[in-house]
């Protein structure tokens, strides 16, 4: 073979072997691209609250819902709602949908059973925080708005530990024609439970989403074996671990229903809400669980002071932020818990009168913004 032909041949196979070297750097920068956008798409997902239906839907008696059990575990694994016909209260937790029915029965739910209303999340905690001895829900609330004091995204609460007393309850079971919630809830089954392990699964939503969802806190509860649980009422909180999940996007899938196309959504149920949350019966009976089924064993830092129940209705206070230990939040604050009042001693019960007159002693000035209770 000529020398020539030699030349142009390597010349060709060396063009050959660049343009492969391009291309396969070119496929790799590809490939992490993709790799990169499904993994931020998968990460975005997972920081969704995901939603079937509205609350004021099932506050007019909508019921009847198309979407599938097993269908909920594509949008999240952290959660409530309810079943077709009322039929007991949701419960999702570790990827598991529970049905609590009367009593507060708890099973797992069949991946065929309908539901009408549900709130889920992927849960990844923002942010954790220990829960102090003695808090009921009042306190437990006002605690997790300075923990989460931004109001205008949803967050996820799970709070896992140990509870003296909880009060729940189960709707009864529906039959059509439906009565709207408000009517229904008027024959639920209150109970109470004594020393239990378990937790909290709650979700705030936004008040500007206020017909969509339950506006503010919304918590269901589960024992730590799983079989009693129920929409929550009341607490007395002995030790336990706080878990916030903050949620900035919400995805919300609307029933292809004619009932729900023939519902007027259009008035306020508002009214009709406060009527759902604050209807208290007398309890039906007393359920006291062994403390040592706790699946994952909590201690409250001995750091934090131990605050009594808040006595409802609550004086206007003032609450600088405890210390707290936190997950991905560089905002802490070393602050103790702090209660003072501008008034005159006497007007004061004995242990606040007590705490005022450190206060004054410490030369500390009043809380110009706080009364007296």
């Amino acid at each position: 073979m000529p020398l020539d032909c030699m030349k142009a041949i390597k010349i060709e196979l060396n063009h050959a072997a660049q343009f492969m070297t391009n291309f396969l750097r070119a496929l790799a920068t590809a490939s992490f691209i993709i790799t990169a956008a499904m993994g931020s798409a998968y990460a975005a997902d997972r920081d969704t609250l995901y939603q079937y239906s509205t609350i004021d839907g099932l506050l007019a008696g909508l019921y009847d819902g198309e979407m599938t059990v097993g269908e909920i575990a594509a949008h999240g694994d952290f959660g409530l709602g309810t079943f077709n016909d009322l039929d007991g209260e949701m419960i999702v937790i570790d990827g598991i949908v529970y049905q609590a029915r009367g009593g507060g029965t708890t099973q797992t739910a069949p991946a065929q059973t309908l539901v009408p209303f549900v709130s889920v999340t992927f849960f990844d905690a923002n942010k954790t925080a220990p829960l102090p001895s003695g808090f009921n829900l009042a306190a437990l609330e006002a605690y997790l708005d300075q923990l989460a004091p931004n109001q205008n995204v949803y967050q996820a609460i799970r709070v896992d530990g140990v509870f003296k007393h909880l009060k729940l309850r189960t709707p009864p079971k529906q039959s059509k024609p439906y009565a709207p919630l408000a009517q229904v809830i008027a024959q639920q089954d209150v109970f109470e439970l004594k020393d239990v392990a378990g937790t909290l699964v709650g979700i705030r939503t936004p008040q500007y989403l206020a017909s969509l969802n339950v506006a503010g806190y919304h918590f269901h509860f589960i024992t730590a074996d799983r079989a009693t649980g129920g929409h929550v009422f009341e607490i007395t909180a002995d030790s336990g671990t706080i878990r916030i999940d903050r949620t900035a996007q919400f995805k919300v899938t609307l029933p292809e229903t004619q009932k729900f196309a023939a519902l007027d959504l259009n008035q306020s149920r508002h009214e009709d809400m406060k009527r759902v949350e604050q209807v208290r019966s007398q309890p039906s009976q007393l359920k006291a669980m062994p403390t040592s089924d706790v699946m994952n064993p909590v201690v409250a830092s001995p750091a934090l002071p131990l605050v009594a129940p808040v006595v409802a209705p609550p004086p206007v206070l003032t609450l600088a932020a405890p210390n707290i230990d936190t997950t991905n939040d560089t905002k802490k604050s070393k602050a103790p818990w702090a209660f003072l009042f501008e008034c005159k001693d006497e007007a004061l019960p004995d242990h606040m009168r007590m705490r005022n007159q450190r206060h004054k002693a410490a030369r500390r000035p009043a809380n110009k913004s706080s009364r007296c209770p």
